[in-house]
C-alpha cells in the first residue's frame, strides 16, 4: 500500500506537468525531468518517514498510558487525556492558522478554543483526582507518559532527518507548486465562474504556505544560528506573498488572456523552484510591513478576543444568568468560542460566524 501511494503522488504531479503549456519543448523537457527527480525524491521521503515514525515502539509507551487512564481513570485524569489529545490535534494543525481562508482558520480556532477549555476543566476538577484505579497505579503511568514523550519527540525528529537523506524542503515546494499551477490552468476556461476563482485563490494560498513554511530551510540551519534562521524566514515571508498577489489577479480577471499571463508566472516560478534559484523567486517579493505595524495589527486581534474570553468567565455569574444554567452555559461557551477565533484567525468575520452556529445550535431556554 505505502508503494501505491508513492507511485501514485509522483504520477498525479506529472500529470499535472504535463497539462501545462510549457514551450519550447527543450524547457518542458528539462523542467518535467527536474520535477519527476523532485516528485520522487518527496514522495520517498514522506512515505519513508510514516512508516519509521509509526513503527516506533516510542508511539506504543506514549498512547498506551494515555488510553489506559482515559478508559479506566477518574473524571480529572479523563478531561488530562482529553486536554493533551486535542492539544496534539491542535498542534498537528497550526498550518490551518496560516491559511487565509475562513474554514481553516475557523478549524483551527475551534479546537484551539476546545484543548483551552479542556485544560480549564482539568484546572477547576483538581479536587476529583479520585477514580476506578488506585492513585498509585495512575500516577505510574502518567509519570510513564511523560517520560515517553520527549523520546517520541525525539524519535520522530531522527526519523525525519534519516527520511530526508536524498530530499530537501525545495521538492515539497515544487510539487505543491506544479499541482498548484495546474488548478488555475484548468479553470481558465471559466474564468468568469466565481466557483474557479475562489478554487484558483486557494489552490495559490496552499501554494503560499507552503512556500513560507518550506523556504525558510528550518532543518538545514542550527538552531542556534538565529540572525540566518531569521533572515530565511523573512525571505520566505516575502516570497509567500508574491504568490499571494496572483490572487487578486485572478479574482479581477476580465478574460481568459489574463489567467493564461497567471499561469505564466507560476510555470516561471515552479522553474526557479526546480533550480533552487532564491534569487528568481526574490526578484518581485515585496518589503514587509515594520515590527511596529505587526504587533499593532495583533494588538488589533489579541485585545477584543481577550475581553471577549474574560467576558466568558464573568457573564455567567450575573444575576440575569445566574438562575439559568444552560443560558449561563450557552453564553460562556459563545464567548469563549467567539473570543479564541477572533484572536487566533485575525478575522471578525469567523468570529461572527463561529458566534452565528453556536447560537443557533446551544440552547438559551
Amino acid at each position: 500500500m505505502p508503494a501505491q501511494w508513492r507511485y501514485q503522488g509522483i504520477s498525479d504531479t506529472l500529470a499535472a506537468f504535463d497539462a501545462l503549456p510549457i514551450e519550447p519543448q527543450e524547457r518542458r523537457y528539462e523542467l518535467r525531468e527536474l520535477v519527476r527527480q523532485a516528485a520522487k525524491r518527496h514522495w520517498n521521503h514522506r512515505m519513508s518517514f510514516w512508516l519509521r515514525f509509526c513503527v516506533t515502539p516510542q508511539m506504543l509507551l506514549a498512547t498506551g498510558p494515555l488510553s489506559i487512564i482515559g478508559i479506566f481513570g477518574g473524571a480529572w485524569w479523563r478531561f488530562v487525556t482529553m486536554a493533551v489529545i486535542v492539544t496534539l490535534a491542535a498542534t498537528l494543525m497550526r498550518e490551518a492558522a496560516l491559511h487565509r481562508t475562513l474554514l481553516a482558520k475557523v478549524f483551527f480556532a475551534g479546537t484551539a478554543t476546545w484543548a483551552l477549555f479542556q485544560w480549564t476543566m482539568v484546572t477547576f476538577l483538581f479536587d476529583s483526582a479520585g477514580g476506578d484505579m488506585s492513585m498509585a497505579s495512575t500516577v505510574a503511568l502518567a509519570v510513564l507518559g511523560l517520560v515517553s514523550t520527549p523520546i517520541l519527540v525525539w524519535q520522530a525528529r531522527a526519523c525525519r532527518f534519516e527520511a530526508r537523506e536524498d530530499s530537501n524542503p525545495y521538492d515539497e515546494l515544487l510539487t505543491t507548486a506544479i499541482m498548484a499551477t495546474a488548478a488555475v490552468y484548468r479553470g481558465r476556461g471559466r474564468w468568469r465562474s466565481a466557483s474557479s476563482k475562489r478554487a484558483g485563490s486557494q489552490a495559490l494560498e496552499r501554494l503560499a504556505v507552503r512556500a513560507r513554511l518550506c523556504l525558510a530551510l528550518r532543518e538545514c540551519v542550527d538552531p542556534a544560528d538565529r540572525a540566518l534562521r531569521r533572515e530565511l524566514r523573512r525571505e520566505a515571508l516575502r516570497i509567500a506573498e508574491t504568490i499571494r498577489k496572483h490572487k487578486k489577479d485572478i479574482t479581477i480577471a476580465k478574460s481568459r488572456d489574463d489567467v493564461d499571463a497567471v499561469v505564466t508566472k507560476l510555470i516561471n516560478t515552479a522553474e526557479a523552484i526546480a533550480k533552487s534559484d532564491r534569487a528568481a523567486l526574490l526578484a518581485d517579493a515585496p518589503e514587509l510591513p515594520s515590527a511596529v505595524s505587526r504587533v499593532r495589527a495583533a494588538m488589533t486581534r489579541i485585545i477584543p478576543g481577550a475581553v471577549l474570553i474574560g467576558a466568558s468567565f464573568l457573564l455567567p455569574h450575573l444575576s440575569v444568568l445566574a438562575g439559568n444554567e444552560a443560558r449561563a452555559d450557552a453564553v460562556q461557551w459563545t464567548l469563549l468560542a467567539i473570543g479564541g477565533t477572533w484572536i487566533l484567525s485575525a478575522s471578525a468575520d469567523a468570529g461572527t460566524r463561529v458566534g452565528d452556529v453556536l447560537g443557533r445550535s446551544l440552547s438559551f431556554k
